[in-house]
């Protein structure tokens, strides 16, 4: 969206309006999925996301809806001037609405993570079976050890039937763990993260980017200035 946002407005203010917007619904998004963005309105206005105002303007409760309506309404404002054309909208709508949608979806879903009683049931019951079979083939290999009376000798049968069973006994409790590690793993795929959510750290890189974009797009226009100002201009030649 930064990037589209960068490439398509021509006017370096509407491009510095779009870019705070974006990185303000950003954060309005993390704050609302950590459940403490009615206590950001200090931390926004000091980081230059919010302007006087439009806290009292945001819904309560649907403030990173509001600000994607703002996002809209500049896009339809920049179209209306001339400052995109109606590709350039379409394209730059297309992509506002992916960002809407993946935004809604973390306020949604990243700090409701799934109920899993079943599965904890399961790991439980797993764990429960997986120390009664270790206990007991223990104590069943130990009992049959002391009960030979061939121990000393060279009897064949029962070492590899003390083989086998010890085989057996590695791969089913193999199994058990394994899917106790499954169950782990479905559980949270990536490990445990902050707030559950991975996004969160990269907020200010977030904003050192679109500053970095907004800096480059203003060295653009200034050279087109300039190219244009140093070409001669004959005015009464036909």
């Amino acid at each position: 969206t930064l990037l589209a946002s960068v490439a398509y407005l021509k006017d370096p203010a509407e491009r510095v309006e779009m870019t705070r917007l974006v990185n303000l619904a950003f954060n309005v998004t993390v704050m609302s999925e950590q459940k403490v963005v009615e206590d950001c309105k200090a931390f926004l206005q000091s980081e230059g996301l919010l302007k006087p105002g439009e806290w009292d303007n945001m819904i309560s409760g649907e403030r990173h809806g509001t600000v994607m309506l703002w996002i809209t309404d500049l896009v339809v404002q920049a179209e209306e001037k001339g400052s995109l054309t109606r590709a350039q909208a379409d394209r730059l709508d297309f992509t506002l609405r992916d960002l809407f949608a993946k935004l809604d979806q973390l306020v949604t879903q990243a700090g409701n993570p799934p109920p899993l009683p079943y599965a904890m049931i399961v790991a439980f019951l797993l764990k429960v079976v997986l120390f009664s079979v270790a206990t007991q083939a223990g104590m069943l290999l130990s009992q049959n050890r002391q009960a030979s009376e061939k121990i000393n000798d060279l009897d064949i049968e029962f070492w590899m039937w003390w083989l086998c069973t010890c085989v057996y006994i590695l791969i089913y409790i193999s199994c058990l763990q394994g899917l106790l590690d499954m169950q782990h793993i479905l559980n949270a795929p990536y490990g445990r993260r902050l707030w559950d959510l991975a996004h969160e750290k990269h907020l200010r890189e977030l904003r050192c980017f679109s500053h970095g974009l907004l800096d480059q797009a203003a060295q653009r226009s200034r050279k087109e200035i300039m190219s244009v100002a140093q070409e001669p201009s004959y005015p009464f030649l036909p």
